[in-house]
């Protein structure tokens, strides 16, 4: 698919391709290439950690449009990166792709991008692929707004993530989401809200985190009681762990929410494995 998105005729095809190399800081930016209007921050170093940001100037596809982004994480190297601001997907005739292909060799990736907003209309397709080695460990979110406030009476939404250790599929999630489609409202879909949220954690192979994992979740429990489906906001989330990977679910009608809840899960994750805490800087611009 990711080769496929490349090649199509676009009005903007953007892409970055970047390698991320071991230093005593934790990382600094490699090789980097870039095309079109999507390029990367510069360098920050908040903590223990390289910090980077995806910066793509128009803020939104529209149709036609098609991003891609190649990240390698090298053997050593540890590094955090977001994206400057939401991705906005709009109403478009011809197909808007995004993917997004991340290997980490290195001792730690964060990938924690502002939310994607689907407005009724568009027509997307988005893919994250994600590779892990057997001595990295890996965080992740993904947030979407589904109709941008609105119903999402019209268009099409697919969407793929997968995560693999090794060349094994440790999970895969795909869907797709059409206009007025019954599954906006199923109590195994989105069960007539409009915000989703899914964090996953995934630990080193060669170290049993599962143990880890679970006493998180323990704890993680004991938080979830403010999303009983019979409070104010009627918001729902879940957690489970399986195999050294962590997985926390939230659906709603509120970023906001969604977006606490998931930075709380990252917070006591990255504190488990010994990471110091802090707020992404660019979180705050």
């Amino acid at each position: 698919m990711s080769e496929d998105l490349v090649s199509e005729k676009s009005p903007w095809l953007a892409q970055v391709e970047a390698e991320i190399e071991p230093d005593p800081r934790g990382a600094v930016l490699g090789c980097f290439r870039r095309q079109g209007p999507l390029t990367l921050s510069r360098p920050f170093y908040p903590a223990d950690v390289l910090e980077l940001a995806l910066i793509h100037p128009p803020g939104g596809l529209v149709e036609g449009d098609s991003l891609r982004v190649d990240i390698m994480v090298k053997p050593g190297a540890k590094v955090l990166m977001t994206s400057s601001s939401a991705q906005k997907v709009y109403k478009a005739r011809a197909w808007q792709n995004q993917a997004i292909n991340l290997t980490i060799r290195g001792d730690s990736m964060e990938w924690l991008p502002k939310e994607t907003i689907v407005f009724p209309g568009a027509k997307a397709r988005f893919h994250l692929n994600v590779e892990v080695g057997a001595k990295s460990r890996f965080m992740g979110w993904d947030l979407i707004s589904l109709g941008a406030g609105q119903n999402f009476s019209r268009g099409s939404f697919f969407q793929e993530l997968s995560l693999s250790r090794e060349n094994r599929l440790i999970f895969r999630e795909r869907g797709q989401i059409f206009g007025q489609d019954p599954f906006l409202k199923a109590s195994l879909g989105f069960w007539d809200r409009s915000v989703a949220g899914l964090f996953w954690a995934l630990g080193r192979a060669e170290n049993d985190e599962t143990k880890l994992l679970n006493d998180l979740k323990s704890q993680l429990i004991n938080e979830i009681k403010i999303f009983d489906p019979t409070n104010a906001q009627n918001d729902l989330a879940g957690i489970t762990v399986r195999d050294g990977l962590l997985l926390a679910r939230y659906l709603g009608s509120s970023m906001e929410r969604a977006w606490d809840w998931l930075e709380m899960i990252w917070r006591l994750t990255r504190g488990l494995w010994g990471g110091a805490d802090f707020r992404p800087r660019l979180w705050s611009t």
